[in-house]
């Protein structure tokens, strides 16, 4: 405790009063009043320094009601200020002049206290709480005596408090006996009225572990006389006792007292122990009127003979008798087993019977009713209950007579617009109308109570503890239950409304409500014939039929004619809470008749409505296949209600879904055409699938219209309209403005240096292709719309325009092969952006990147599991700072866009993220405006259910974006305009459109995507030879000569010559004069450069000049049906020729061939090669630290019948010299030594180098896993060139166009399980980039050639130095076209699957690529392992890599 000492100063006037220096002066005397002596000053300043003193405590900040809490260390400090009254003194000092004739000194000591080391921290729960009312509490709580000490407290510390008492677990170290730990203890606090305003915290009340080592808990008061006793514990329970009057105080000492007068005295422990084996939760009390008492005690573990879990109740006669507590042994008590850890209440014989006069049993009281009444029409609720009875008569439980109780009727249902006949109900007020009650469900499933029948034996049995109390006979368990009731009791009445009957709506087919019908139901224009036995049950609104196997209905018309007879249109309406199991969903069924359907010759219109959806069947089969194109269908958990419109007009259903609407299909058979001109049968709950189907759960309000219902009709809410919010003015304009909006006309003015490009009805004249752009002022005046719109635009030029689309893709050949190998109708490869471009003076489109898409979505998980992730409807558009970016739909199927960036070219796109946009709609072909007006983005779209356009406002085009309420809008408008020349077949009808672009924009996007042809020759100049020179003179002047060509992006090539050798013959050097010679470009030959062959490494030796071709060697060529794998992959070959197109029909070598066993080592190593052997795959050779390398996928062991999968990558050194190189040593066997095994991957691993710092550096890039990894190699003359240090993971398998199919066929027609690929790197140097060039999805048709690439100064080992091309490079699309690889005539088929390149500079340094494919359609041979390849050579003109230079 820390003293304070404070003094106040006042002065002191006489007939006036002065608080702090500032007078309030009194009302001035008649006469001067008399002077007031010393003495009489003192004694005042002695009242007021009395009273200013005890209204201190609670002026000060932190008192004993609002303490200061701050963290220390691993603990708290608790402080607070109080005023010690008793150390009070006063002063009276002469003042200074008139007006202040005294000065009064008031000085007084404040005591801090606080508490600290004794810390209360990490709290868990907290339970078990109970108070006992002490009236002294403040006076005791001060020092232990009735005293009277709190007189001076504040009111709300002045007599009696609640002390209440709780288990917590927490960390306490002051009373804990295992310190630091979290154990249990019992707490108490105090409070006059359970505020925070009266809360004190008072401490450790029982602390852990008291008598047995354990929890300490559930602490339970009983107090006789001056007496107090507290029973305790968990697993053990002891009582003890004292006679202190402040017993919550006895922590501060007298915890383990002997006298009771100090403390608390151990009187019983181990009580109830021959219950069980433990105990916890006691809880007793006073019997009323005698010297008895009662506990209750949790039996919680094992239960002794005699005994029940739970509750078992304790009696004691004398608390002060030795061991006073004892297991009741009676054979009336009765108490619900595993009752628990509850509380005694005290209660009058008014509230005792109050109580009783409640508890009666719904079951005990079933199907009452009470008397009809009779209203008038257009009568008000009020008027209705005020007839009905207010009391209801009901028998009470348990054998006590009967009670009359309170009714609440709801009268809701009752429609007084009109005369008719309703049943009403009522609930009445007794207990069990709180629905308090247990519940529990059996071995079957079946929700159960405490009031159903007992069962004694098998799965379902409810006779044991949890449901029943042990009870075995249901006379006993009904008469001893607890006093509640499982269910309300209701009561019934009829209402009746006279009145004129009104006409009933014609168009109104059926109308039923549900609430009262048996062997018929009354529909208004309908009757339903109950089919086994109605079964109503209590619905949102009355009773509801309870439809299942047991009860369904026959609908006609009232005269028996079939209700939807001629019917085209018609509107099905209903409520409907389906069961979650044994619900087959048929809760509509209309067929041409009532015979058994058969698949593919169904006539029916039927509704499946289940937990998990909605589908709307129309089928009119006839040819034994189903045609299913008309359904309708709508998934989405619900097992709770919900209402359900289906309008069919004609070809046309929408599903409305609570209001909204949610599916629309219009290719469906007329409801004539289906049903036939009788018009069938009409069955609600039941389909006649086999012996039946049938709808079980709870149908209501089954309304059924001759008409299609409106959206207005439906009470469908409609977006809302605001004519401006959907007009949007681009911040750079391209075309025409818009003349309207949602119907009214938009005039336009503007002023500034394009006031006269705009005229009044929004055409707008561009400047010319070339020209700058023009800014413009732009106000739009809505007709009708009383503010005019403003923005600041400007007028770009007209350089053309961008085609976006998906691709429809259909089966073509009549061998079964698709125009597009790899797409399928709505699959992810035909649902990307596809482009083509029309240049503003254009004629024709022009199909840009191969006709191949430019962007896809991201894989995102299986076709089959993500339906909707991929493109719809893709569009450009420009963001606020005018770059150009891409949106699509996912699918035109959900309420989400994608989005891309722009890159800053003007044609790459990146940062693909999805925004959701609406929740009431789906958008299909959508648009994206920045808005200069708003100066915010606007998303536009065609809602895909109800054809509307509609638009929302989007706060920015991040992923978390704020969007705008969902608004009508014009609807998106599709195509691109009067021409349509040159656009592929297959451009997605509905899925395309034009995008207007400057000059500059169409320039960098064109030439990104060009596909790159050859459009001239630069002129050559010209060489000069002397007079007389000799023919090689004139060969040699000219040999040099290299023809540069152009190209249609804008690039150049230069080429090697052949010069015809007449022309060179034909030169006269003997005279003066000029001569043409010509020559022939030198290329590459285009053509299969080796039969069964995969994985192609091509290489050129600088060593011996030569270049070198090898290749997985499969060894069965690949138009042998065999296919013999057993055969395949275990040798590698190797061609070398002194060109290129040499390597064509160079011989192949083979240098390793492991079942031959090891050249020179055969004893050894008589069926492998150095112990390894097949499979061998995707061999390199490399130069590394001065020495070749094969760097190889082998198996490790000896050759077997199949081969062995690859398991391990090996370097295989050269060991001859550096002439034995020149003399074509690479070709003999025995020149390549015993391997090293490279650890990273098993195969397709590459290497390449670089300098860096001035030094070389190799890198082996390493596949697995579907993504690539990079690793330094060890740099060193003669060192082998193992892994240095860790692989780095820089690339993960990310595009759709990386997934192939598990064991797809020639023939497949849908998309199939998705399998991920990335394998098979080369990486390469050229220009300011390093790339990496590898195959992607599964080894057939879809694999394909794929491109990444990083600066060349940055860190290669880091991913975010890496940047992936959004499409392949190279796949089936451009072989099977014949683009790339034309056929050869002696082979039936195109090729597949062009990947694994390799790369090589050709004798003109240019780049040549060498791949594997394989013939398409393949020869489907069941044992084949489809890996039948082959590798050709082909030039790449214009940029050396022309769809690779763009990431």
């Amino acid at each position: 405790m820390q003293l304070i000492k404070k003094s106040a100063l006042f002065a002191l006037v006489l007939s006036s009063a002065l608080i702090c220096g500032q007078q309030v002066q009194a009302a001035k005397p008649s006469a001067a009043p008399a002077q007031e002596t010393t003495l009489e000053v003192k004694a005042k300043l002695d009242a007021f320094a009395k009273s200013y003193v005890a209204r201190a405590n609670d002026t000060l900040k932190n008192n004993r009601q609002n303490m200061s809490v701050t963290k220390q260390g691993k603990g708290y400090v608790a402080r607070y200020t109080e005023v010690d009254a008793s150390t009070m003194t006063t002063e009276i000092y002469p003042g200074k002049g008139p007006g202040c004739e005294y000065v009064g000194h008031i000085v007084y000591l404040e005591k801090v206290y606080e508490c600290t080391g004794k810390t209360i921290s990490e709290i868990g729960m907290a339970w078990a709480p109970e108070a006992t009312w002490v009236p002294n509490f403040y006076d005791l709580n001060d020092d232990g005596q009735l005293n009277g000490s709190d007189k001076d407290n504040p009111k709300n510390q002045q007599g009696g408090a609640f002390v209440v008492y709780w288990s917590v677990s927490a960390k306490y170290d002051g009373e804990n006996s295992q310190p630091g730990k979290k154990v249990t203890h019992v707490l108490w606090a105090a409070t006059k009225d359970f505020t925070n305003e009266t809360y004190m915290f008072g401490g450790v009340f029982v602390p852990n572990s008291k008598y047995n080592r354990g929890n300490t808990i559930d602490t339970t008061m009983l107090q006789n006389s001056s007496r107090t006793y507290r029973t305790t514990g968990s697993g053990v329970i002891f009582m003890e006792y004292t006679d202190r009057a402040d017993w919550w105080r006895a922590n501060d000492q007298g915890q383990y007292a002997t006298d009771p007068a100090k403390g608390w005295v151990l009187r019983q422990t181990n009580i109830g122990h021959t219950l069980g084996s433990a105990q916890e939760g006691a809880n007793g009390f006073k019997v009323n009127g005698e010297n008895k008492w009662y506990m209750f005690v949790d039996n919680y573990g094992s239960v002794a003979s005699g005994a029940r879990y739970g509750y078992n109740l304790l009696e004691a006669d004398n608390l002060d008798s030795e061991n006073p507590w004892s297991v009741l042994k009676a054979d009336d008590y009765f108490l619900t087993a595993n009752t628990k850890h509850g509380g005694i209440v005290s209660l009058t014989k008014a509230q005792y019977d109050a109580i009783r006069a409640a508890d009666a049993k719904a079951s005990d009281n079933a199907d009452l009713k009470a008397e009809d009444v009779t209203v008038d029409k257009g009568s008000a609720d009020m008027d209705i209950t005020a007839k009905l009875p207010k009391t209801q008569q009901v028998t009470l439980a348990n054998g006590y007579g009967t009670a009359k109780r309170d009714v609440m009727w709801d009268v809701s249902n009752v429609d007084t617009s009109k005369p008719g006949e309703y049943t009403v109900t009522g609930t009445v007020d007794t207990i069990g109308a709180n629905k308090n009650h247990w519940k529990w469900t059996n071995a079957a499933g079946e929700s159960k109570t405490d009031e159903d029948d007992l069962i004694n034996s098998g799965a379902n049995a409810n006779n044991n503890w949890k449901q029943t109390g042990g009870f075995v006979d249901n006379e006993t368990a009904n008469k001893n239950r607890t006093l509640y009731s499982s269910t309300a009791i209701t009561v019934t009445a009829k209402v009746t409304v006279t009145g004129e009957t009104e006409p009933t709506d014609p168009d109104l087919l059926a109308d039923f409500t549900f609430d009262d019908g048996d062997k018929t139901f009354d529909g208004g224009n309908a009757t339903g014939a109950t089919q086994g036995t109605a079964t109503l049950a209590d619905s949102k609104d009355g009773k509801a039929a309870k439809l299942s196997k047991n009860f369904w209905l026959n609908v006609t018309a009232k005269n028996g004619d079939a209700l939807l007879k001629g019917k085209n249109d018609v509107t099905i309406s209903y409520d409907v809470k389906p069961d979650v199991s044994g619900n087959t969903g048929w809760t509509f069924f209309a067929a041409s008749n009532a015979t058994k359907q058969e698949y593919g010759q169904e006539h029916y219109v039927g509704v499946l409505d289940k937990t998990t959806g909605i589908t709307v069947e129309r089928y009119n089969n006839n040819d034994g296949k189903r045609d299913s194109s008309g359904n309708v269908s709508y998934t989405k958990t619900n097992a709770d209600w919900k209402h359900v419109d289906i309008v069919i007009s004609g070809a046309t259903a929408k599903l409305y879904i609570d209001s909204k609407l949610v599916a629309v299909n219009n290719n469906g058979q007329k409801l004539t055409d289906i049903l036939g001109a009788d018009g069938g049968v009409l069955q609600i709950g039941k389909a006649n699938w086999s012996n039946g189907e049938y709808f079980s759960g709870l149908l209501d309000n089954l309304k059924i219209w001759g008409k299609a219902l409106s959206d207005d009709e439906l009470g469908v809410e409609s977006a809302k309209t605001d004519y401006a919010a959907a007009l949007a003015i681009p911040a750079q304009i391209t075309g025409d403005l818009p003349s309207t909006v949602l119907g009214k006309t938009v005039t336009w003015s503007a002023t500034g240096d394009g006031a006269k490009l705009v005229a009044a009805d929004g055409k707008v004249t561009q400047p010319k292709s070339g020209e700058k752009a023009v800014k413009v002022k732009l106000t739009a005046t809505i007709d009708g719309v009383d503010k005019a719109i403003t923005a600041e635009s400007e007028i770009l030029n007209n350089g053309g325009e961008i085609a976006s689309y998906v691709k429809d893709v259909d089966r073509s050949d009549q061998n079964g092969a698709k125009y597009d190998p790899l797409a399928y109708n709505d699959d992810r490869r035909a649902d990307s952006l596809y482009v083509a471009a029309k240049a503003a003076d254009g004629s024709k489109w022009e199909p840009l990147n191969r006709s191949q898409s430019i962007l896809s979505v991201k894989w995102d998980g299986s076709q089959s599991a993500k339906l909707n992730a991929q493109m719809g409807s893709p569009a450009f558009f420009r963001a606020e700072d005018g770059t150009l970016g891409v949106v699509s739909s996912q699918n035109n199927a959900t309420g989400a866009i994608y989005v891309w960036d722009g890159k800053g070219d003007g044609a790459t796109f990146t940062n693909e993220r999805a925004i959701t946009v609406t929740d009431s709609s789906i958008v299909t072909n959508p648009r994206i405006v920045y808005d200069a007006a708003s100066k915010g983005y606007k998303v536009f779209w065609a809602d895909g259910l109800s054809g509307e356009g509609r638009m929302a406002t989007l706060s920015d085009l991040t992923a978390k974006a704020t969007v705008g309420e969902t608004l009508k809008a014009d609807a998106v408008a599709m195509g691109v305009g009067d021409v349509t020349e040159g656009l592929p077949a297959w451009a997605g009808e509905g899925q395309i459109r034009a995008f207007a672009v400057s000059s500059s924009e169409f320039d960098a996007f064109y030439k990104n995507y060009v596909d790159l042809q050859n459009t001239g020759v630069k002129a050559l100049g010209g060489a000069t030879v002397e007079n007389g020179a000799s023919a090689e003179d004139v060969t040699a002047a000219v040999s040099g000569t290299q023809a540069t060509m152009t190209y249609n992006d804008g690039s150049t090539k230069t080429f090697n010559v052949d010069w015809n050798a007449d022309d060179l013959a034909a030169v006269d050097t003997s005279k003066a004069g000029t001569h043409e010679v010509k020559g022939t470009v030198q290329q590459t030959t285009e053509a299969m450069y080796n039969d069964a062959r995969a994985d192609p490494d091509i290489f050129y030796n600088e060593d011996d000049g030569y270049y070198y071709l090898t290749g997985s060697t499969y060894e069965i060529k690949s138009t042998d049906s065999t296919n013999n794998q057993k055969d395949s992959y275990r040798s590698i070959g190797l061609k070398r020729a002194k060109t290129i197109n040499g390597l064509k029909d160079a011989a192949e070598h083979i240098i390793i061939k492991p079942e031959n066993g090891t050249p020179g080592h055969e004893d050894q190593y008589p069926n492998s090669f150095y112990g390894w052997s097949a499979f061998i795959w995707a061999q390199e050779f490399h130069k590394i630290n001065g020495k070749w390398w094969i760097v190889a996928g082998f198996h490790k062991g000896a050759s077997s019948a199949n081969g062995g999968w690859c398991n391990n990558t090996i370097l295989i050194p050269y060991t001859g010299d550096e002439q034995s190189i020149k003399d074509g040593g690479f070709l003999e066997a025995e020149n390549w030594g015993e391997p090293t095994v490279l650890e990273g991957a098993a195969f397709d691993v590459t290497y390449f180098e670089r300098e860096e710092n001035g030094k070389a550096q190799g890198y082996w890039l390493f596949p697995k896993s579907a993504g690539l990894y990079l690793a330094k190699a060890k740099m060193g003359d003669g060192v082998t060139p193992l892994v240095d240090g860790s692989l780095e993971h820089i690339y993960q398998v990310s595009q759709q166009f990386e997934y192939g199919k598990y064991a797809p066929t020639p023939e497949d027609n849908s998309e199939g399980s998705d399998q991920a690929i990335v394998e098979a790197p080369f990486m390469f140097e050229h220009g300011d980039y390093v790339y990496i060039a590898y195959a992607g999805a599964t080894v057939d048709k879809y694999y394909n050639t794929n491109v990444m690439r990083a600066a060349k100064n940055a860190d290669l080992q880091d991913l975010s130095s890496w940047t992936t091309a959004d499409f392949p490079s190279f796949d089936t699309n451009d072989t099977y076209t014949g683009a790339y690889g034309a056929d050869e005539a002696s082979y039936e088929r195109k090729q597949a699957g062009p990947g694994h390149i390799s790369l090589a500079h050709d004798e003109a340094g240019n780049i040549v690529m060498a791949y594997h494919a394989r013939p398409y359609p393949e020869i489907v041979v069941w044992h084949c392992a489809r890996l039948r390849c082959l590798f050709r050579a082909i030039f790449l003109p214009g940029c050396n890599l022309p769809v690779w230079h763009r990431l």
